[in-house]
């Protein structure tokens, strides 16, 4: 299925009796449909018509579904590097504030400072 005119649209330039950004696919008809069709549908020749107000209720709900999924997991990708970002610089700015603490303790037996005073 694509849109009339849009860049997914086999033959953009075609003359249709359906307006540019209409929904278009070459599903056969449903039994009754009355819209633009392409020649009649044979199961061989190139067919095309237009999707049915159902049909494209049910495409434009599925997008945004997708669409709203995809963005909620680059959101939760995102905060997730956001927070690591701030914890890391927390404990940088910790250790900068008290650098005692952050030193790494001597290894065992090195000499410690208060040995070494006389």
């Amino acid at each position: 299925m694509w849109r009339a005119g849009s860049a997914e649209d086999p033959a953009p330039n075609r003359e249709r009796d359906v307006p540019a950004g209409s929904w278009v696919t070459t599903f056969p008809p449903p039994p009754g449909f009355a819209g633009y069709e392409m020649g009649p549908w044979d199961g061989y020749a190139w067919y095309e018509r237009s999707c049915t107000s159902e049909e494209i209720e049910l495409i434009e709900a599925h997008q945004a579904a997708a669409e709203a999924a995809e963005l909620a997991e680059l959101t939760a990708d995102a905060e997730a590097e956001r927070d690591q970002y701030f914890a890391q610089l927390r404990t940088e700015l910790a250790a900068l504030a008290n650098p005692a603490s952050s030193e790494p303790a001597p290894a065992e037996g090195a000499p410690t400072a208060a040995a070494t005073v006389r």
